[in-house]
């Protein structure tokens, strides 16, 4: 790459974003770095910056979504290209990310060179997932095929079925995940056991679980637990 690339790197971490953005471009003297830690930041920065190339966004920026700047961008800098930088790797999250049409999804536990590739590749017009996000993308690209995999239309159906569940119930889900039970639930989220009771109940039916050994695989399917 002979020319500057300018990227705008949002991240609600600002020693770390501003660490990782010193260190790619040392690696690498064409990289450009301008930064924003919020979405109102990430928008003023597009505005005076119609030259950017690539965007670096965070998913959770602190309790705003990074997602929601990908088509807000995009009016701004219409050929813009995005990479999702995030800590997560559940399908619900790649989904949302893949569904938001990026061009890009590392995750933050890859190493620096991964996200240096993933900026240069999206750059030059290309695609770059890492393995997980890839999973979901095929999942997501062959719903209607008839190739489908049994195990996909699994995943498919159980990470659907998951966004179903309201914020409460995805909390006692990922609780009973972890082995807890009813009453030890109740005591950590300040509820009667009676409550959390009715939300298993309804997790259950939700994702079509029939006992505590799918409830954990299902977590683990979805990112919920490790």
């Amino acid at each position: 790459m002979l020319s500057a690339l300018k990227i705008l790197f949002v991240d609600d971490h600002e020693g770390i974003r501003n660490r990782i953005g010193q260190l790619l471009q040392q690696n690498d003297s064409c990289f450009d770095f301008i930064y924003a830690s919020n979405c109102t930041q990430a928008l003023e920065e597009a505005a005076k910056n119609p030259d950017i190339k690539v965007v670096v966004v965070d998913i959770n920026l602190d309790g705003e979504n990074g997602l929601e700047l990908v088509p807000q961008i995009r009016k701004i800098v219409m050929d813009a290209k995005f990479v999702v930088y995030t800590m997560y790797s559940d399908s619900p999250h790649i989904m949302q990310a893949l569904k938001s049409k990026i061009d890009g999804y590392i995750t933050k536990d890859a190493p620096l060179e991964e996200l240096k590739k993933a900026i240069v590749a999206v750059s030059e017009g290309s695609i770059y997932y890492n393995k997980r996000a890839s999973q979901i993308m095929h999942i997501l690209l062959n719903t209607n095929s008839e190739d489908l995999s049994d195990k996909d239309v699994n995943i498919m159906n159980l990470v659907k079925n998951y966004k179903q569940l309201t914020k409460k119930e995805q909390e006692v889900f990922k609780l009973l995940a972890m082995n807890k039970n009813s009453r030890e639930v109740s005591e950590i989220l300040g509820k009667s056991e009676k409550t959390i009771i009715n939300q298993r109940s309804n997790i259950y039916g939700k994702l079509n679980l029939h006992d505590r050994l799918d409830l954990i695989e299902a977590a683990k399917i979805l990112g919920v637990i490790a």
